[in-house]
């Protein structure tokens, strides 16, 4: 999702990490619930993002990726009150595919 964004040379820096947290705390977007174009709407995506933010009406916020809509990014909102309940199960080095390179 992230390398859509990447103008010059691949990030060298990035971490994985595996989180776990109660499924009960988490809230699920769904693509069929969005308006036509909602991938082409960032004010209003953002918006959406900003709100569920500041209303913290769950820990995690399961998202469509814009970039392939059948896969799912996860939100996580390290103020909510539950934000504790979170444990890194594990981390490592993330590298992106040198084949990967953007040619913008």
């Amino acid at each position: 999702e992230c390398l859509v964004h990447v103008t010059g040379s691949l990030p060298l820096n990035y971490v994985a990490f595996k989180i776990s947290f109660p499924d009960s705390e988490a809230e699920e977007l769904k693509v069929k619930t969005l308006k036509a174009g909602w991938e082409r709407d960032l004010a209003r995506t953002r918006a959406a993002g900003d709100k569920w933010l500041a209303g913290a009406r769950s820990l995690a916020l399961i998202v469509p990726s814009v970039v392939l809509p059948e896969s799912r990014n996860i939100l996580l909102n390290p103020q909510h009150p539950s934000a504790a309940r979170m444990r890194v199960v594990s981390q490592r080095p993330f590298t992106f595919d040198p084949r990967l390179r953007p040619t913008r």
